[in-house]
C-alpha cells in the first residue's frame, strides 16, 4: 500500500454529471441517480484480498435527474501516491436512490489515478468521460458515461502555509458566491470567479478556485 504521508500531494475529484442509456429500478416518474467514488488499493499482506476498495465520497442524490443527472459534487481531497508506477486507481458507481433503499444502475471498471491528472504545469485536468456498465445474470449492459475532473494541490508544507496566512483583498473574487456540496465535513466550500479587474490586471483564469468557511476549520490552520 502507498505511503500518502503529509509530503503527498492533494487529489480533489468533482463529479460533474452522468449521461445514462437506460431508465431503470424506477416504476413512476424520473430516475433519482446519485455517484459514488471508490478508492482501490492493493491489499495488506496477509490479508488473503488483491486490493482493498474504500467508498470515500458521494453526491448527493440529483431527485428527477433522469437519464442525465448534474451533481457539480467536489469530494473531500486525498493524498496520493504519484508515481507513475502507483497501483492507487478510483472507480465510480451511479445509483438509483429513494427514499428506502438504492440500487445500481452501472459502475465504471477501475481507472488508475495517473489517467485522471493534469498535465505537467497545470493544477486542473481536462474534464473526463468514463463508460458505465452494469452486469447481471451473465450479461454485460451499457449504461452510459459519468463525467469526472480532477484537482491536484501541492502538499509542500510552505505552500500550504503561505496558502492558509494569506489574506484575499476585497473585491478579488466577484460576490455573492455559490455554495458547493461536499461529502464529508462541516466547513462548507464555495465556488469563486475572479473579478474583471483582478483578471485583467493578472492575466488570470475567471473560475477555477475554491473558498472554504476556515472558521469551521481553525484546525487547519497553524
Amino acid at each position: 500500500m502507498s505511503d500518502n504521508s503529509a509530503e503527498s500531494p492533494l487529489l480533489i475529484l468533482k463529479i460533474i454529471s452522468a449521461d445514462l442509456t437506460k431508465h431503470v429500478h424506477e416504476t413512476f416518474g424520473k430516475m433519482d441517480p446519485s455517484c459514488a467514488v471508490e478508492w482501490i488499493q492493493p491489499a495488506p499482506p496477509g490479508s488473503g484480498a488483491t486490493e482493498h476498495r474504500e467508498t470515500y465520497s458521494r453526491t448527493k442524490t440529483a431527485w428527477g435527474g433522469g437519464k442525465h443527472p448534474v451533481w457539480n459534487h467536489l469530494c473531500v481531497g486525498r493524498r496520493y501516491d504519484p508515481s507513475p508506477s502507483s497501483p492507487e486507481a478510483v472507480a465510480f458507481r451511479v445509483d438509483e436512490d429513494d427514499a428506502f433503499s438504492r440500487d445500481p444502475i452501472g459502475r465504471t471498471a477501475p481507472v488508475p489515478v495517473a489517467e485522471l491528472l493534469p498535465e505537467d504545469g497545470f493544477r486542473q485536468g481536462r474534464v473526463a468521460e468514463f463508460p458505465l456498465f452494469h452486469t447481471e445474470g451473465g450479461v454485460t449492459e451499457d449504461r452510459g458515461r459519468v463525467s469526472v475532473q480532477a484537482l491536484v494541490v501541492s502538499a509542500a508544507s510552505s505552500e500550504l502555509h503561505a496558502e492558509a496566512d494569506a489574506r484575499v483583498e476585497e473585491g478579488t473574487f466577484v460576490g455573492p458566491v455559490d455554495r458547493i456540496g461536499v461529502s464529508g465535513g462541516t466547513a462548507p466550500f464555495f465556488s469563486l470567479v475572479l473579478s474583471e479587474g483582478y483578471r485583467e490586471a493578472h492575466r488570470q483564469s475567471a473560475q477555477y478556485y475554491i473558498g472554504k468557511d476556515l472558521s469551521r476549520a481553525v484546525d487547519e490552520l497553524e
